[in-house]
């Protein structure tokens, strides 16, 4: 269960199961999305549970200034880390953390407000550790460093996989665990990569909004002034940021992205070449093979036939 949420009389959401069969855009595969819409602010909520595994991707649009109140679960560590917007916290001895997109916290505060604007959205991921999962670590003293902190690009790439889940129900449990033990372990090892200090907070928020932006559905086409517009900045920032954070242009991302996830797709599902080739954002499987190929030097099926040992003959011959 999703933890309590309060608006700010202190009257509890009513959170309601919505239909997830056209929802385009990130979420955790294989748990329902439970939605709270009042005339302040949207709540989206997905959550996926188990005993000592829990994960939670959660969406703010808030349409005026509000401040609803969360009780987390008792004893558990928290990352949370921001795609889009920024997460602002109020704890209850009245000291606020504000989280930029692409950057994240650990964190135990257990009850606390998140303070929003009108027009101010907030995209979040969430993993939870509870002490017992602490122990099985091996790190019953473990002590963290208060964020907030840059999002090393191995952990953003960890929660892209966890919204991008491609595989059946059955194997989310083991998946999810992996990714959530994979984010405890890149925030213990990571460099501590310094943001550039030529651009401003509010500079690399809108990057990372943007990187975000191109997350969501692989398999749109945006030009640059539309993803512009629609972070709220002009071209020649936006791509400045994209250079100085990522090392690579704005499409050069977003192909890294696109051959990432068709890696991924080829690995783990039986889907064919030309499903992969539309969800990964190309409208011809001759141009998604020359692109692969000219990236890994070899075709999607040489991909799959070597990781996999997938028997090339059951695939349509006129993919290759």
């Amino acid at each position: 269960m999703p933890p309590d949420w309060v608006n700010e009389d202190r009257v509890p959401y009513n959170f309601q199961s919505v239909s997830t069969r056209k929802y385009r855009g990130n979420r955790l595969a294989g748990t329902p999305m439970l939605v709270a819409t009042s005339n302040a602010l949207n709540i989206t909520l997905q959550e996926w549970q188990r005993p000592l595994y829990h994960a939670a991707f959660r969406i703010f649009n808030f349409f005026r200034r509000q401040s609803p109140g969360v009780r987390e679960r008792e004893q558990c560590l928290r990352l949370e880390a921001v795609l889009n917007g920024e997460l602002v916290t109020e704890n209850m001895a009245g000291e606020r953390t504000k989280l930029r997109a692409g950057h994240y916290q650990l964190t135990r505060e257990e009850q606390f407000l998140i303070h929003g604007k009108k027009g101010r959205d907030c995209h979040y991921f969430v993993s939870y550790y509870p002490n017992e999962l602490i122990r099985e670590f091996g790190m019953d003293n473990f002590k963290f460093t208060p964020g907030p902190l840059p999002m090393p690009e191995q952990m953003s790439k960890v929660i892209h996989d966890a919204l991008h889940n491609p595989y059946d129900a059955k194997l989310h449990p083991l998946y999810y665990q992996t990714l959530l033990r994979d984010l405890f372990f890149i925030h213990l090892t990571a460099a501590r990569v310094a943001l550039p200090t030529t651009l401003s907070d509010e500079d690399i928020a809108t990057v990372y909004r943007a990187d975000a932006l191109l997350s969501e559905d692989l398999s749109e086409h945006y030009s640059i002034e539309e993803i512009s517009s629609r972070v709220g900045t002009n071209s020649f920032k936006l791509k400045k940021g994209f250079r100085e954070i990522f090392k690579l242009g704005i499409f050069g991302r977003l192909l890294s992205k696109r051959m990432e996830h068709a890696k991924l797709l080829l690995e783990s599902t039986v889907k064919p070449i030309k499903e992969i080739a539309l969800e990964t954002g190309y409208e011809t499987v001759a141009g998604f093979i020359t692109a692969f190929r000219k990236r890994y030097g070899m075709t999607p099926l040489d991909w799959r036939e070597e990781k996999t040992g997938y028997n090339r003959e059951s695939e349509i011959s006129e993919d290759e």
